[in-house]
């Protein structure tokens, strides 16, 4: 599993070039296993772009089925796609796209009782859209102690974030819990197609980045793409926390 093919020599030799990467770190992605939870907006670049840089392992969850209204912004799927289970659309276009890829389709939602799936990975990608999935990978990152980038997108704006296990600050020290039917949802608030793919490409610059030891450390982005405008607000733990309060 550690050693690179050929073929493999070739697919990546661009990134192999740069010091940051090399054949150490070629082999470092290779060994990676990455859970991504959520095959929409987020997911559909998290998945594509990890793939291609040479992730060994990818987890995908996700129970939904791939609607038409998808395709503005989900760009991993096909028109001749709609209907299909998710999963089973992205497995075929991740398999075309590097068939050294390993990946495991979890044609289901993330919940409490799938929690411990995060224990047979390295990093989680969270990319769902709505609060209580996020809530439930947040708790079962923080009582596992497994690394969580988590991102969200609405309209023109969005978050990207990576939680370090459970000594660091988590989702819920940035968010309380809030109800879903109290948030404007993407069908109705709106997602330009171009900010969730700024968004997922962050993401997965975040998850490479950590693989690769380029950048480990707990942090927050957040992203305008109406304004072109890239923050890093200070990631703090919060007393009202369950995990980290008092």
């Amino acid at each position: 599993m550690s050693l690179l093919s050929s073929d493999e020599f070739l697919r990546y030799q661009r990134q192999m070039a740069l010091p940051q990467v090399g054949y150490d770190g070629q082999k470092k992605l290779k060994q990676a296993r990455v859970l991504i939870i959520g095959m929409g907006g987020l997911g559909s670049p998290v998945s594509l772009y990890l793939a291609a840089a040479g992730i060994g392992t990818l987890g995908l969850i996700d129970e939904d089925h791939v609607d038409v209204s998808n395709l503005q912004r989900q760009v991993i799927y096909k028109t001749a796609d709609a209907g299909r289970s998710k999963v089973e659309a992205a497995a075929e276009q991740l398999s075309a796209l590097n068939p050294h890829c390993h990946l495991n389709c979890h044609n289901d939602k993330f919940s409490d009782d799938s929690a411990e799936l995060v224990t047979q990975y390295d990093i989680i990608a969270e990319c769902s859209d709505n609060f209580k999935t996020k809530y439930a990978v947040n708790d079962a990152c923080v009582t596992h102690d497994s690394i969580n980038v988590s991102a969200s997108i609405q309209q023109f704006s969005g978050h990207i974030a990576l939680f370090n296990g459970k000594n660091s600050p988590c989702y819920r020290c940035l968010f309380p819990e809030i109800n879903d039917q109290d948030i404007r949802i993407c069908n109705e608030a709106g997602i330009l197609g171009t900010t969730a793919g700024i968004a997922g490409t962050l993401q997965a610059q975040c998850i490479v980045n950590h693989l690769l030891d380029i950048n480990r450390k707990s942090m927050l982005y957040t992203i305008n793409t109406q304004l072109l405008k890239l923050n890093q607000p200070a990631l703090a733990f919060n007393t009202d926390c369950p995990f980290h309060g008092g």
